[in-house]
C-alpha cells in the first residue's frame, strides 16, 4: 500500500501536533488502507523542540513508538541544538538526514512536510 514519511521541520508546537496526529490517525486506519511503512523524521528547527516538547507531544510520540512507528531525528542537528539527552530519553533514533531522505526517495516514500 506504499510508504509514508512525515518530515517535521517546524518548531511550532501546533504544527508538530498536527503532524504527529496525522501519523497516529494514519496508523489507526484498517490494515488494508494504511501504508506499509510509516516514519516520522524531526529535521531543522523541530529538533530543538525535543528538549522542550509539551507533555501532550511527548505522549503522542510515545503512542507512535508503541505502535511500531519509527521516530527519527537528524544526528547533526540534534548535536547542534545540544538535545542529545532529550532525544535519547524520547527513544528517537538518530540518523543522518541525507541518508534517510535518500532512502525515502529510493524506496518510493510519499513525503509530507510540516
Amino acid at each position: 500500500m506504499g510508504k509514508l514519511g512525515i518530515m517535521i521541520a517546524s518548531d511550532n508546537p501546533q504544527r508538530v501536533r498536527v503532524a504527529l496526529s496525522l501519523a497516529l490517525h494514519t496508523q489507526e486506519l484498517p490494515e488494508a488502507e494504511r501504508p506499509d511503512d510509516l516514519e516520522v523524521f524531526f529535521f531543522a528547527e523541530s529538533t530543538a523542540l525535543l528538549a522542550t516538547a509539551p507533555d501532550d507531544i511527548r505522549t503522542m510520540m510515545q503512542d507512535l513508538r508503541q505502535r511500531g512507528i519509527l521516530l527519527e531525528a537528524c544526528t547533526n542537528l540534534v548535536k547542534s541544538y545540544q538535545v542529545e539527552d532529550a532525544a535519547r530519553a524520547l527513544n528517537i533514533e538518530l540518523l543522518m538526514a541525507n541518508q534517510t531522505f535518500s532512502r525515502w526517495a529510493r524506496e518510493g516514500y510519499a513525503i509530507l512536510s510540516f
